[in-house]
């Protein structure tokens, strides 16, 4: 039999077959092929600073040995690229977040699932007064600060967003943190995810408020273009129809005071007779005061009698007033006769009152009263200036709404109204404190909240005239008779027959001609025998002034007097003044007719 063989023990490491050695390899680099992958995927690159000494530390460590050379050069210049692609996009980041934090605009990113902003730049701060932390901590600050009345544009994004599809960039107004109103424009844009699904809201947000107040200024301008136009349409028409108003009210006046002149004052037709011709002068006074009213009238300074100056204007203004408002009138003891254009008194007297009769807009009472002022040196309340001398006082005082302080320190501002748009344009008051400080005046003003208003204007006394008005006497019409030989050059047939039937009643010899024309031709026939040459100035074809520059050519000493209805045109009323020549206005009567004809004819200065 045989005998057992004895086993040798040695201290030798110990080896892994090769199989495993292999598979384990496989393995590793599986799992880092896996972990590159997703290191690639993603920014953070804890992964890179210890795979790194593995992989390109110079062969030690058994994992290398799974990539050759040129394995292990490719991997890593796929490290330092993916290293320069890393630092790149940190680089972008940076400008990114850099410009967005330093925008005008505010630039947003709100969560449509979690309802929540994800970012809010800093400018929401200078815009909505609000830092970006507010907008994170409440993200329904906005429905918070937006006006009630511009919310349904947030429900409208909502509706949109819900639909997948997003219309024009939208506008509304907040409330800024200090209390003013801001105009915004938000333009948008939808973030979706890889299925299409909506995930969050992206947008920019600029504040307009100076370009839509700007936009608001110009339609304002527009406006006020418009109705100066109006205004300017309104005053043409007024002063054509005064024209020819006039031209009738000449005749309507003229025949009646003929008629009156043949009538003993006890026949029963005598005193129907006194009503037309009263009737005829009030309808004088009412064109004149609607020229006045639509700016039209000549602006020549007057002495006005301020209790009869108000008197008339508010005989025109009655009308415009309503049955709810009612007229007192108060005059304070002995008044100053102030210097002034009609026009312009009528101007302040309508736009006080107008301001008034508004402020009251369920009726009331407005009081005007009249006084004499001395000033010694008290301050004016509106221009801070010094008040000297003596003054007559207008006070107009409502029981209206009144203004609260801040409203009547602008309301002689120019276009600055508490009125609806299109009920007023804020030149009222500006206009009569513009007039008052042009004649060296001042104007003031009381007013509260729910206590009426008071204003008062202050016109300088003119001192070189009686207070009281006095009334002309009557002239002795035989007086003014003569024998003089006139042509009259006028278009309208009933004033130029009436203009020849007065004068030949009172001793003149007339020749008629209905334009300018037949004047010249008229006068060229009889120019040695014509005394005096009464011509309208407004006719069809040349007018009255060009038609007597060429009578003056051939007898420079002709004796000439104009009359018109109502001239607007500048041009003829310097040639007038340049000529030196008086200018009769129609509506005009006997007296007045007769007076300037013989003042003229004797070389004296017309008092028309």
């Amino acid at each position: 039999m045989g005998k057992a063989r004895k086993t040798e023990h040695t201290n030798l490491p110990h080896v892994w077959p090769t199989w495993l050695t292999t598979l384990c390899g496989m393995v590793i680099l599986v799992l880092l092929t896996i972990l590159l992958q997703h290191h690639l995927r993603i920014k953070t690159s804890p992964l890179h600073a210890y795979l790194t000494p593995l992989l390109l530390g110079g062969g030690a460590g058994f994992l290398v040995g799974f990539l050759n050379q040129r394995q292990k050069k490719i991997f890593q210049q796929h490290l330092l690229a993916h290293d320069a692609i890393l630092s790149e996009l940190e680089l972008r980041e940076r400008r990114f977040r850099l410009l967005a934090e330093n925008a005008q605009d505010v630039i947003f990113r709100y969560l449509l699932e979690e309802e929540r902003y994800d970012y809010v730049s800093p400018a929401v701060l200078e815009i909505t007064g609000r830092p970006s932390h507010e907008f994170y901590d409440n993200p329904d600050i906005l429905r918070e600060i937006i006006l009630p009345e511009d919310r349904f544009t947030l429900h409208r994004l909502a509706l949109q967003i819900q639909r997948g599809f997003l219309e024009s960039p939208v506008s509304y107004r907040i409330r800024h943190r200090d209390g003013h109103v801001v105009w915004l424009n938000q333009r948008n844009t939808l973030v979706r995810d890889d299925s299409g699904r909506p995930v969050s809201l992206e947008g920019l947000v600029t504040d307009i408020t100076d370009q839509h107040m700007a936009h608001l200024e110009k339609q304002e301008l527009e406006m006020r273009l418009l109705h100066s136009q109006r205004l300017e349409a309104m005053g043409q028409l007024v002063s054509g129809i005064a024209h020819d108003f006039n031209n009738l009210l000449t005749v309507i006046n003229g025949y009646s005071e003929i008629l009156l002149n043949d009538i003993a004052p006890e026949e029963d037709l005598y005193l129907e007779l006194t009503e037309i011709r009263r009737a005829g002068s009030t309808a004088k006074e009412l064109t004149q005061q609607l020229l006045n009213f639509s700016g039209k009238s000549e602006s020549q300074a007057q002495i006005l009698h301020p209790e009869q100056a108000v008197a008339e204007t508010l005989r025109m203004l009655k009308r415009l007033m309503g049955e709810d408002i009612h007229l007192h009138t108060e005059v304070d003891g002995q008044l100053p006769s102030v210097q002034i254009a009609q026009v312009r008194f009528d101007q302040i007297l309508m736009n006080l009152l107008l301001n008034a009769r508004d402020a009251m807009p369920r009726g009331g009472n407005i009081h005007i009263r009249l006084s004499d002022h001395h000033a010694d040196g008290q301050i004016c309340s509106h221009c801070q200036n010094s008040l000297e001398g003596r003054f007559l006082k207008m006070r107009v005082s409502d029981d209206g709404v009144g203004m609260s302080p801040e409203v009547s320190e602008k309301i002689f501002n120019p276009f600055f109204s508490t009125k609806d748009t299109g009920h007023g344009r804020g030149l009222g008051l500006a206009t009569v404190n513009s007039i008052a400080t042009n004649h060296q005046g001042h104007i003031q003003v009381e007013s509260a909240t729910s206590s009426g208003t008071t204003f008062t204007i202050l016109l300088p006394a003119y001192l070189a005239r009686p207070n009281a008005p006095h009334k002309r006497q009557a002239p002795d019409l035989n007086r003014l008779r003569g024998t003089e030989t006139l042509l009259v050059v006028e278009d309208e047939e009933q004033v130029r027959l009436l203009s020849a039937k007065i004068l030949q009643e009172y001793g003149y010899t007339v020749h008629m001609a209905a334009n300018a024309e037949e004047g010249r031709r008229c006068f060229r026939e009889l120019a040695d025998s014509i005394d005096l040459v009464l011509t309208d100035v407004v006719m069809p074809g040349d007018s009255g002034v060009k038609m007597v520059m060429g009578l003056l050519a051939r007898k420079p000493e002709l004796p000439v007097i104009f009359m018109s209805g109502y001239l607007k045109d500048k041009a003829a009323v310097a040639s007038i003044d340049k000529l030196g020549r008086p200018l009769l206005r129609k509506p005009f009567n006997t007296p007045q007719l007769l007076q300037v004809i013989r003042r003229t004819l004797d070389g004296q200065t017309p008092d028309d």
